[in-house]
Protein backbone atom coordinates (compact mmCIF):
# COMPACT_ATOMS: atom_id res chain seq x y z
CA UNK A 1 0.00 0.00 0.00
CA UNK A 2 1.49 3.68 -0.97
CA UNK A 3 1.38 6.21 1.81
CA UNK A 4 -0.25 9.40 0.93
CA UNK A 5 1.73 12.56 1.24
CA UNK A 6 -0.29 16.06 2.21
CA UNK A 7 0.55 18.96 1.10
CA UNK A 8 0.10 21.87 3.84
CA UNK A 9 -0.19 25.71 3.48
CA UNK A 10 1.57 28.27 5.88
CA UNK A 11 -0.81 28.14 8.19
CA UNK A 12 -1.33 24.09 8.61
CA UNK A 13 -4.10 23.65 6.38
CA UNK A 14 -4.13 20.53 4.29
CA UNK A 15 -3.95 21.58 0.32
CA UNK A 16 -3.65 18.57 -1.42
CA UNK A 17 -3.55 14.26 -0.70
CA UNK A 18 -1.06 12.39 -3.38
CA UNK A 19 -1.83 8.74 -3.21
CA UNK A 20 -0.80 6.08 -6.03
CA UNK A 21 0.54 9.20 -8.04
CA UNK A 22 -2.68 11.28 -8.08
CA UNK A 23 -3.20 14.39 -6.71
CA UNK A 24 -6.31 15.76 -4.82
CA UNK A 25 -8.04 18.41 -2.95
CA UNK A 26 -8.04 17.82 0.82
CA UNK A 27 -11.23 19.06 0.83
CA UNK A 28 -14.19 18.98 -1.81
CA UNK A 29 -14.99 22.64 -1.16
CA UNK A 30 -15.77 24.68 -4.07
CA UNK A 31 -12.71 27.37 -3.19
CA UNK A 32 -9.92 24.27 -2.77
CA UNK A 33 -11.69 22.54 -6.10
CA UNK A 34 -11.07 25.87 -7.71
CA UNK A 35 -7.69 26.78 -6.67
CA UNK A 36 -6.56 22.63 -7.57
CA UNK A 37 -7.91 23.19 -10.97
CA UNK A 38 -6.27 26.19 -11.66
CA UNK A 39 -2.76 25.27 -10.41
CA UNK A 40 -0.04 24.80 -13.11
CA UNK A 41 0.98 21.58 -11.93
CA UNK A 42 -2.21 19.82 -12.15
CA UNK A 43 -2.84 17.75 -14.73
CA UNK A 44 -4.99 15.48 -16.82
CA UNK A 45 -5.22 12.40 -14.74
CA UNK A 46 -5.48 14.64 -11.41
CA UNK A 47 -8.61 16.26 -12.79
CA UNK A 48 -9.87 12.97 -13.81
CA UNK A 49 -9.35 11.77 -10.56
CA UNK A 50 -10.85 14.81 -9.23
CA UNK A 51 -14.07 14.67 -11.18
CA UNK A 52 -14.55 10.61 -10.18
CA UNK A 53 -13.96 10.85 -6.70
CA UNK A 54 -16.27 13.63 -6.29
CA UNK A 55 -18.41 11.44 -8.37
CA UNK A 56 -18.21 8.89 -5.40
CA UNK A 57 -18.79 11.35 -2.61
CA UNK A 58 -22.07 12.84 -4.54
CA UNK A 59 -23.11 9.13 -4.39
CA UNK A 60 -22.70 8.30 -1.06
CA UNK A 61 -24.19 11.66 0.30
CA UNK A 62 -27.20 10.80 -1.95
CA UNK A 63 -27.22 6.82 -0.49
CA UNK A 64 -27.37 8.52 2.89
CA UNK A 65 -30.11 11.10 2.18
CA UNK A 66 -31.87 8.73 0.61
CA UNK A 67 -31.40 6.05 4.01
CA UNK A 68 -32.82 9.63 6.33
CA UNK A 69 -35.90 10.37 4.41
CA UNK A 70 -36.73 6.44 4.61
CA UNK A 71 -35.51 6.58 8.04
CA UNK A 72 -38.14 10.06 8.66
CA UNK A 73 -40.97 8.34 6.71
CA UNK A 74 -41.20 4.86 8.74
CA UNK A 75 -40.86 6.79 12.28
CA UNK A 76 -43.22 9.95 10.88
CA UNK A 77 -46.61 7.82 12.00
CA UNK A 78 -45.35 6.84 15.21
CA UNK A 79 -44.36 10.50 15.89
CA UNK A 80 -47.85 11.51 15.31
CA UNK A 81 -49.31 9.23 17.24
CA UNK A 82 -47.47 10.36 20.38
CA UNK A 83 -47.96 13.76 19.68
CA UNK A 84 -51.79 13.18 19.89
CA UNK A 85 -51.18 10.99 22.92
CA UNK A 86 -49.73 13.58 24.60
CA UNK A 87 -52.05 16.57 23.03
CA UNK A 88 -48.88 18.50 21.83
CA UNK A 89 -47.83 20.35 19.07
CA UNK A 90 -45.24 20.06 16.66
CA UNK A 91 -43.11 22.80 18.88
CA UNK A 92 -43.59 20.11 21.73
CA UNK A 93 -45.61 22.38 23.79
CA UNK A 94 -49.00 21.36 25.25
CA UNK A 95 -52.20 22.42 23.67
CA UNK A 96 -54.73 24.29 26.01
Amino acid sequence: MEKETVTFNEKGKALTIKCCGVEMPAELTFDSVNDFVHRIETTYEDLESLCLGMANELEKKEASLLEIRRIVVRTRPISCELMDIFNLTSEGAKDS
